[in-house]
């Protein structure tokens, strides 16, 4: 198997698109800048709190952003925050005072000490040189986290990349008392490679007619499923998908197809990129069979990295369940702008 990521742009941003065997396997989506981006860091100060919702407003430079925060700062007060949810129709940005530093090979948790490593490394050789080596250059109560990726890379490597991440977080703490943008989120081969790391990267001026048409089997609606069609909507309260045996008419049909739907549907979340609340109104099943597709879609979140928490088939019969904004969503007419 030979992964590729390419990267054009589109739009107002920029689109990565991993690639297997001339398959789409995972999309991503930036800004054309990283300032308007998850992980961008910047000197907020607190505008005014709000009561009953566990946060704050903040100005970041002429412009107004939520801060969810359990501190209770005052009023005035200047900080480093980083950007942790995009801004979606008409909410503002989030923001977050637990700031992380990623690289391609190692994670910088300020505020939280200790030298830890992926649970996919299963070796303790490269955390013992990490934190004979490594260790001592971190600040005081600044922890780090090795990523699965350097599991596969050499020790120099590690150390580069975390000596950039070291000067970013100086960056960070020496910043003047201003709210404004002190570090941007990184964009094209840095962004693609702390996503999908030891891959090769090529970055055009438009992407080629295999990888388009990549896309469009991949995005394009509604989602084929074991003979079943599945048709999916973002609104401005939730994500809704409605499932329909379809051709499907055999006695296990409904199973069929919710199972399957169970195994597709996070990856192509997880491309789109979209978060918030989920409802899914699927195929009609017997009660004793939602068991066996809520530990599936479960399972299949967790393999394609969709942070998935389900909550139960409610009163209606529909399944619910939440995913955590981790990424900046596609736009939803993604495949217009490919002219398909």
């Amino acid at each position: 198997m030979s992964y590729e990521i390419h990267i054009a742009p589109v739009g107002k941003g920029l689109l990565y698109v991993l690639m297997r065997d001339a398959k789409c396997e995972d999309i991503l989506f930036s800004d054309l800048d990283g300032k308007r981006d998850i992980g961008a860091i910047y000197m907020a100060k607190i505008d005014r709190a709000v009561k009953g919702t566990g946060g704050m407003f903040v100005d970041i430079g002429g412009e107004k952003a939520f801060l969810r925060s359990k501190k209770n700062y005052p009023l005035g007060r200047y900080l480093p925050v980083q950007i942790q949810q995009c801004a979606s129709h008409d909410k503002p940005i989030r923001m977050t005072d637990q700031i992380d530093y990623r690289g391609e090979f190692v994670v910088l948790t300020p505020g939280r000490p200790g030298v830890h490593q992926s649970r996919k490394i299963r070796s303790v050789e490269l955390l013992d040189e990490a934190q004979e080596q490594l260790a001592s250059l971190l600040p005081e109560n600044c922890g780090m986290i090795l990523r699965s990726a350097s599991r596969n890379a050499g020790f120099d490597e590690i150390a580069e990349d975390t000596a950039e991440l070291l000067a970013q977080l100086n960056k960070v703490e020496n910043a003047n008392q201003n709210a404004g943008l002190i570090s941007a989120a990184p964009i094209g081969a840095r962004r693609a490679l702390t996503e999908w790391s030891d891959n090769g990267v090529y970055e055009h001026e438009y992407f080629p007619d295999y990888i388009l048409e990549a896309l469009h089997n991949a995005l394009n609606l509604p989602l084929k499923c074991a003979g079943g069609e599945v048709y999916i909507e973002a609104t401005r309260a939730l994500i809704a998908v409605d499932v329909n045996t379809g051709a499907n008419t055999a006695p296990t049909a409904a199973r069929d197809v919710n199972l399957s739907v169970a195994s597709h549907l996070p990856r192509w979340l997880r491309m789109m990129g979209w978060g918030g609340q989920l409802c899914l109104d699927l195929a009609p099943m017997p009660v004793g069979a939602r068991k066996t597709f809520e530990t599936a879609i479960i399972k299949s979140a967790k393999k394609s990295g969709l942070s998935l928490s389900g909550h139960g088939f409610g009163p209606l019969g529909l399944y619910e369940a939440t995913i955590k904004y981790d990424r900046r969503p596609l736009p939803q007419n993604i495949l217009d702008l490919f002219g398909n």
